[in-house]
């Protein structure tokens, strides 16, 4: 029977050891819901942003612009307008990518990341006016490809027309479009599957046109050259050669080119010649529209052809790892579209003549092989764009309406858009369509955006709100570079991502570049816009239901540098009796007062949490590595050193803190490091450490961590008087070559019943361990290890309590090595470890360990924690019996007996958070 009992009881143990336990409210899902959330989330890199982000990118520029900027600007200038095109792009997508692996990404895309970061003011506006502008390109991407559809096959189209056989009257075309529309709510309403295989199916087309005109200018050879008829000057033939066939295509200008309508151009094949009068600008007027073609001119065209990255973010509730596949899949598309641009622009310099390429923009169509592969890839590719930006608009308006931003106005218009499917469904109007088993999809939110684009497809001239829209674009673009330049500036622990390759600087030119061309597109519209935004914010600022503190401020974060810093800088030691103040030292402090009180700790949340620090110093003659050490791990926050005067105030004459306090102030400038001091006089340490963690700090500064030397009878060093500061910096700091790993070890070793990798004092561990790791002088000769200890020697309980700290490690964006140790081949006492977890469970106190358990843990750690520079450990709760503090204190030291320098640590608060 007893027996029996142990074996019960380990189990009990061991299950309570290993289960899941989440600290974060918004990660609490049950399993239901959790396979309900891994079903909507089914889409890859591939066809989920690399897919959607390339076609939109493609889109007209690919097919019909080529020739309008070689034309125009030349090789040279044309090739440097489309890097700085890419850079600023880039510098954008750099900022998309950090946010985006910083956290969970829930769906809304970039609203949602300017909404978690910005605040609810900021993100309301920003992803309002941007789906504003998907839903605005969706249909000028509808009309352009129904405009393309009919230059091919319409009755009314010109010399390039392929078969006339579409009428094209004004409402012939609102048919097409319509139609257009309609087929694009369907993929919608369908889901992200179908959306997929769509956008996949219509890439495939367009990639095939890329290579299908790659292959025609590099196979077709020979000259194009003019044939003119005198009895029908309009019938006008080019000769061209294809290796050994000769044949003869027909080759006009447009019609609308009035001036040359007559007129041809030549194609001269792969020509060094063609390619040095390709070289250099030659501006002149634009046929299609009769203006002055200028610099500016083609960077915007440029530019506005490429706004499409954010399509793949758009679907960030839908990504089945979107950490991973909007930077992998926007950059992949990036680096594609460029050398694809690059290739074709090398290319139509090569074999084009100016004269070709100014006058006819369509010249594509003659050169292909066949040509209406070019007619097909633009076709494919404005349909792609309108769809992709139709279901991108849908789901960040879904995201908007789930989170409030505006109240119950416009959820109340969507919802009742939604019980409109809903009443369809109920008597089986759609379930033909397939449509009923889709409930996941924003319904309401796809059917407003189908209405808006229908009425845009009416109008079809819509050339200002095409700037208007492009400007909305940007806005957006530049938006995430204010947010991720702010989360670097802020420099809080929990904004690390697992992206790297970004800073400052690349948030700051994304800043400038998509402010700047937002000014060379229109200075007047950007101005427009702007004032709206502003007047956006402003109404959310005043009348949105949503806390702005519910999701973290920014701004506070941002704040917190300034007293700081400002302080810091200004520090000094002023007398009670000094009747003159420098001017200076005025201002600073004025200025540090008006920042303390704009900081309020109500707005303070877990995702902007920094270390603000209280060091209890006795005597700093035995502790100046501690001091220094304790700075680094400040991360750029409160350092506060507290040392308590054990004395009675009532019979004193003179304030002894007063005395102290200049010394303590001279020894914080000898040791360079960036400390407040505190001095309290009490009759006892327990009361003056009391005042110092309650009192310690002003306004929002004040300490959340308190710190003091471990308490054991080892001897004391004066380090005034042989204290050599680089070599203990260096054993401390973990630079010497034979130490390379900070551990941690995120375990009760008083009771195993209380290990969980996610316990509030292993998070703390794990935070704690990971901001020294970011200092500079750390992070080049250590790295992070992470101990689990457990009972089964099995492989698969190994390698699922590997999975379950490596899942862990990974929504943290903590990057660490996991070292799994069984303990079943040690000599920890297993027997005595279950009798405690009986004690336990009949009330007893859990302390009463034998010493040779402690040493076996001792051990433990010492085998496997020989090459540590640092480790961090949970340090159990103290005993309230005070009969146990000594037993409590022995067994503290022996653990920690001759092991690498130890931090205890013991949570009380979340200090780290795995959401945006």
């Amino acid at each position: 029977q007893e027996s029996a009992l142990l074996i019960n009881e380990k189990k009990k143990a061991y299950n309570s050891f290993t289960k899941h336990v989440h600290t974060d409210e918004e990660s609490l899902q049950s399993p239901k819901r959790s396979d309900q959330k891994d079903k909507v989330r089914t889409l890859g890199t591939f066809g989920g942003v690399f897919t959607p982000v390339a076609l939109c990118q493609f889109s007209t520029l690919l097919f019909l612009r080529i020739g309008f900027i070689i034309g125009g600007i030349g090789l040279y200038a044309g090739f440097s307008t489309l890097v700085l095109a890419y850079a600023i792009l880039l510098t954008s997508v750099l900022s998309v990518s950090a946010i985006s692996t910083n956290g969970a990404i829930e769906g809304g895309g970039l609203y949602f990341m300017i909404s978690r970061i910005l605040g609810p003011e900021f993100g309301g506006s920003v992803g309002l006016l941007f789906v504003f502008a998907n839903i605005i390109g969706s249909g000028l991407y509808n009309i352009g490809c129904i405009d393309g559809v009919l230059e091919s096959f319409g009755e009314d189209a010109g010399k390039l027309s392929i078969v006339k056989i579409l009428p094209s009257s004004y409402w012939h075309k609102i048919g097409y479009r319509t139609l257009l529309n309609v087929f694009n709510l369907i993929i919608c309403l369908t889901g992200s599957g179908i959306f997929t295989k769509t956008i996949v199916f219509l890439f495939v087309l367009v990639f095939g046109s890329t290579v299908s005109l790659i292959v025609s200018f590099i196979t077709i050879h020979g000259n194009i050259e003019p044939y003119f008829s005198k009895e029908c000057p309009e019938k006008q033939y080019l000769h061209m050669e294809l290796f050994y066939i000769t044949y003869f295509v027909r080759f006009h200008f447009p019609e609308e080119n009035v001036a040359n309508s007559n007129l041809t151009g030549t194609y001269t094949g792969l020509s060094l010649d063609t390619l040095q009068d390709n070289l250099y600008p030659n501006l002149t007027l634009d046929y299609t529209t009769g203006s002055n073609i200028t610099f500016a001119t083609i960077f915007s065209v440029i530019f506005s052809g490429l706004t499409g990255i954010m399509n793949g973010a758009n679907m960030s509730g839908e990504l089945i790892n979107p950490g991973f596949s909007i930077p992998a899949g926007t950059l992949g598309a990036l680096l594609f579209t460029f050398s694809t641009y690059t290739i074709l622009f090398i290319l139509t310099a090569s074999t084009c003549s100016r004269f070709l390429l100014q006058n006819n923009y369509n010249f594509m169509i003659g050169i292909d092989v066949w040509p209406p592969l070019v007619t097909i890839g633009v076709i494919t590719a404005t349909m792609s764009s309108s769809l992709s930006k139709m279901i991108g608009a849908s789901r960040v308006l879904a995201a908007i309406v789930k989170d409030n931003i505006f109240g119950n106005h416009i959820r109340c218009f969507i919802n009742e858009m939604k019980g409109v499917i809903d009443v369809l469904k109920q008597r089986n109007v759609l379930r033909w369509l397939g449509l009923a088993s889709y409930g996941s999809n924003p319904i309401g939110c796809i059917l407003v955006a189908f209405l808006v684009i229908q009425c845009i497809i009416m109008v079809g001239e819509l050339n200002t709100i095409a700037v208007i829209t492009t400007i909305f674009f940007l806005m957006s673009h530049m938006s995430t570079s204010i947010a991720c330049f702010c989360l670097e500036w802020a420099g809080a622990p929990n904004f690390r991502p697992t992206f790297q390759y970004f800073s400052w600087w690349t948030a700051l030119l994304g800043i400038v570049g998509n402010g700047c061309m937002m000014m060379i597109v229109s200075p007047i519209y950007s101005i427009v816009c702007v004032m709206i935004c502003l007047l956006l914010i402003i109404g959310l600022y005043i009348c949105t239901p949503v806390l702005p503190n519910s999701w973290g401020s920014i701004s506070q974060a941002i704040l917190y540098y300034q007293p700081y810093s400002v302080y810091c800088s200004s520090r000094t030691t002023v007398r009670c009796d000094i009747l003159f103040i420098n001017s200076s030292l005025e201002l600073c402090n004025e200025g540090v007062r008006k920042f303390l009180l704009m900081l309020d700790p109500r707005k303070d949340h877990v995702k902007f949490w920094r270390p603000q620090i209280l060091l209890l110093v006795a005597d700093p003659r035995y502790c100046c590595p501690l001091l220094d050490f304790v700075n680094d791990l400040k991360k750029s926050g409160l350092y506060i050193l507290g040392h308590v005067v054990v004395e009675d105030y009532d019979e004193t004459q003179t304030d002894p803190s007063s005395i102290i306090q200049p010394k303590w102030q001279s020894l914080v400038d000898h040791l360079k490091i960036k400390a407040f001091i505190e001095v309290t006089v009490e009759t006892s340490v327990r009361k003056g450490v009391q005042h110092l963690a309650r009192l310690a700090g002003l306004g929002a500064l004040k300490p959340n961590i308190v710190i003091l030397g471990f308490c054991d009878e080892a001897s004391n060093q004066n380090f005034f008087l042989s204290w050599d500061e680089a070599s203990e910096k260096q054993k401390l700091d973990g630079t010497q070559a034979e130490k390379h790993f900070i551990d941690v070890w995120p375990m009760n070793f008083f009771d195993f019943s209380e290990n969980n990798i996610e316990s509030k004092s292993s998070l703390f561990s794990l935070q704690m361990a990971t901001v020294v790791n970011m200092v500079p002088a750390w992070h080049k000769k250590t790295q992070l290890r992470v101990f689990l200890c457990v009972w089964s020697t099995a492989p698969e309980d190994l390698e699922r309590e590997k999975t379950m700290i490596y899942d862990t490690l990974k929504g943290l964006r903590i990057n660490a090595t996991i070292a799994v140790l069984s303990l079943e081949n040690t000599n920890l006492p297993k027997r005595e470890l279950i009798v405690n977890f009986h004690i336990r469970s009949s009330f007893r106190p859990p302390q009463q360990l034998p010493e040779s358990y402690f040493k076996s843990v001792n051990l433990l750690i010492r085998e496997n924690s020989y090459q540590s520079a640092l480790s961090f450990m949970n340090l159990p709760s103290p005993p309230a019996d005070p009969a146990y503090h000594t037993y409590y204190i022995q067994a503290l030291t022996t653990i920690t007996h001759g092991l690498p320098p130890t931090v205890l640590v013991h949570g009380l608060s979340a200090v780290t958070d795995s959401c945006l």
